[in-house]
């Protein structure tokens, strides 16, 4: 791998803001209880329906849009389940571990 392509799957964030949205990704999956399935190229979250969430996840695809271009995240939902579907190259793959978890 070059190290150009190392730039370009690297999360633009701040340790300090990294950090920071890292915990705000954990405290949502806390308290979002979920099912996380390994897809072809990423991860997909799927949630029980809730309009809160929803906007919530909707704001968290806005703000990794800036900072990890590299990363296609994309959310459905029915009346029933919401889900967060995070794919990216096998270099992205410990980006969303690091903050989606394994």
């Amino acid at each position: 791998m070059t190290k150009e392509n190392t730039c370009q799957t690297r999360c633009s964030l701040s340790p300090a803001a990294l950090t920071a949205r890292t915990a705000t990704v954990s405290e949502l999956l806390r308290t979002h209880p979920h099912r996380r399935t390994s897809i072809n190229g990423g991860r997909r979250l799927t949630f029980t329906a809730d309009p809160q969430l929803e906007h919530a996840l909707h704001e968290l695809v806005a703000l990794e849009a800036d900072c990890c271009p590299f990363l296609t995240m994309t959310i459905t939902a029915d009346t029933q389940e919401i889900s967060l579907t995070v794919t990216g190259s096998e270099d992205a793959q410990d980006q969303f571990s690091e903050i989606f978890g394994s």
